[in-house]
């Protein structure tokens, strides 16, 4: 138990040391509307996923996304946190988005960046551009956590020490 506490100690604590306000980013909705999000106005926390359908890593971490929003949707945190799935290089899809959604059982909404979007923001965040990213977002619109993945992280259990860290 002290190591776990100690793991989200230090994964809470990796913050980012000088955080930038995320711009307001033009976004497809599933029905193909256009739609202007500025995360600063919003007042919550946000926790944004630029992905690619066709990146194995992406396709990877797809089925903790899953369980992750599921248990989003059960907690406490459900009105203040939103989770924001980006699908993102979409000119190198094979596959519907549909399908897509079918294959990893997704049951929530995606938005699609038809064109830069993904790239302005690594570039604003001063970060570099790989899919697949998480930003956590706080309640003031500000890139705060950027958390790796990988086989050797809890990537639910990380996320939820994350977001429960800005939503108080």
């Amino acid at each position: 138990e002290r190591l776990q506490d100690s793991r989200k100690t230090a994964i809470v604590e990796a913050k980012v040391q000088d955080p930038k306000v995320v711009s307001a980013m033009e976004l497809l909705d599933e029905s193909g509307k256009r739609r202007t999000i500025d995360l600063a106005k919003e007042g919550k926390v946000h926790v944004l996923v630029f992905f690619a359908t066709w990146c194995p890593h992406c396709q990877q971490e797809m089925p903790n996304l899953v369980e992750f929003y599921n248990q989003l949707q059960g907690s406490d945190l459900k009105e203040v946190v939103e989770f924001m799935p980006i699908r993102a290089a979409i000119s190198r899809e094979y596959q519907t988005l549909d399908s897509f959604k079918e294959q990893y059982k997704i049951p929530f909404p995606i938005l699609t960046d038809e064109g830069l979007v993904f790239n302005y923001f690594a570039e604003e965040q001063g970060i570099r551009p790989a899919y697949p990213t998480i930003a956590i977002v706080d309640k003031q619109g500000e890139g705060v956590y950027f958390p790796a993945h990988g086989q050797y992280n809890e990537p639910v259990q990380e996320l939820f020490w994350l977001v429960e860290s800005l939503a108080e």
